[in-house]
């Protein structure tokens, strides 16, 4: 995603205003300057039907605030005084994400345009990882990263990110099969130790939201995303019902019960789960192999080494199992799967005719409906921009207010 590009995911609640409507007017313009190319403020007042005058001042004070900065333009053999750029400054918010990969707890310092400014992990022991010691572990890494924040940049906020159920607006971690010893976790109270905002979103539903916004406003659409990793979860938007599912636990689809007769026991408890058998700690558990890395980066590697194995086979057909229940209740426009499967032509060429096989054209539930499935690219970045936008949203709000 281009930096300006991503300065404009923070800035799209300002669209839905007219331009008419004097309120918002200072988060619109700079909204708009974010989108434009070498925008100027003859350029600004054009594009908005705005008195230049107007603009000027607001641009001014846009200045003053930090959120832009004025560039000289290379000189040209053109008579008369060039017009001044102006470029937003995407150091001026920072924010900080603690998402977790695998089975190690990651915070990362994030500006505005979605550069990485610094980044810290601790890799936990799942098992002895219980809500005090997490506590102190993001207390460690959260101090190591406001220790990097330059003087003329102000933090927005910690923004978790995290995998299983979650409550947003409680700020609450209810669940995750893979850390067994936090549940119910009240993350809110941080808020009052750190001295900033801290919000709680899902993983993946900050994923799919920068997916949704890098690729513009996607009303009609309905897009679906399964990750399918270290565990197997989803996200789904609809038109103007974004994430609305995510609520009541809907992402857990890795719990989603396509054997009913496998044995295999879960982490959740129960058996018959597709991530019993298809979720890669599953697999090195099922091949009692401890070449099989649990964390995805290096099992992405292996996976390309070993593809044709047919250890795979057993996965990829329960994993088609799943994809034709969530087509058969959502029927998505586009279903979207990531993770390091994904990212295996052979393996991922495999799903998709297993899934074809699924959901055979003749069948009188599909009829002319054809599924788009398609590869992912791998969504840390998106990850983080979409988690980093829960913080940014409110400070760039509050700068830009009239």
């Amino acid at each position: 995603m281009q930096p300006i590009a991503m300065i404009d995911l923070y800035t799209r609640q300002f669209k839905n205003n007219h331009l008419n409507i004097s309120t918002g007017r200072k988060g619109r313009i700079f909204s708009r300057l974010c989108e434009l190319e070498k925008p100027t403020r003859k350029k600004l007042a054009n594009e908005m039907e705005i008195r230049p005058a107007t603009v000027s001042n607001i641009v001014f004070e846009l200045i003053n605030d930090g959120l832009v900065v004025e560039k000289r333009p290379d000189r040209s053999l053109q008579k008369g005084r060039p017009e001044i750029i102006l470029r937003p400054n995407p150091n001026r918010l920072v924010a900080i994400v603690c998402h977790l990969v695998s089975y190690s707890v990651h915070c990362t310092l994030i500006n505005l345009a979605g550069n990485i400014l610094y980044e810290t992990r601790h890799v936990a022991k799942v098992d002895r990882t219980d809500p005090i010691t997490f506590f102190k572990i993001i207390t460690t890494l959260f101090t190591k990263c406001k220790e990097h924040i330059s003087l003329d940049s102000e933090l927005s906020g910690l923004a978790f990110s995290l995998p299983g159920i979650v409550d947003e607006k409680k700020c609450k971690w209810i669940y995750s099969s893979h850390w067994p010893h936090l549940h119910n976790l009240d993350l809110s109270r941080l808020s009052k130790r750190f001295k900033c905002k801290i919000t709680l979103s899902k993983n993946l539903v900050c994923e799919l939201r920068a997916r949704v916004f890098r690729h513009g406003c996607l009303n009609s659409k309905s897009i679906l995303l399964l990750h399918w990793g270290l565990g197997i979860g989803a996200a789904f938007t609809s038109g103007n019902d974004m994430f609305i599912l995510e609520k009541k636990g809907f992402g857990e689809v890795g719990h989603s019960c396509v054997d009913p007769a496998s044995t295999a026991l879960c982490k959740c408890g129960m058996t018959g789960c597709v991530e019993a058998e298809a979720g890669i700690w599953a697999i090195a558990k099922i091949q009692n192999d401890k070449n099989i890395p649990t964390e995805e980066c290096k099992f992405a590697q292996y996976l390309q080494d070993n593809s044709n194995l047919n250890i795979w086979n057993r996965p990829i057909q329960l994993l088609a199992i799943t994809i034709r229940n969530l087509c058969l209740a959502l029927s998505p426009d586009q279903f979207i799967v990531t993770g390091p499967f994904a990212q295996n032509g052979n393996i991922f060429s495999q799903l998709t005719k297993n899934v074809n096989e699924q959901l055979p054209k003749n069948s009188l539930v599909i009829g002319d409906r054809k599924i788009n499935l398609r590869a992912g690219r791998p969504g840390l970045q998106d990850e983080l921009s979409g988690a980093a936008s829960t913080v940014f949203l409110s400070s760039i709000t509050r700068l830009c207010s009239d």
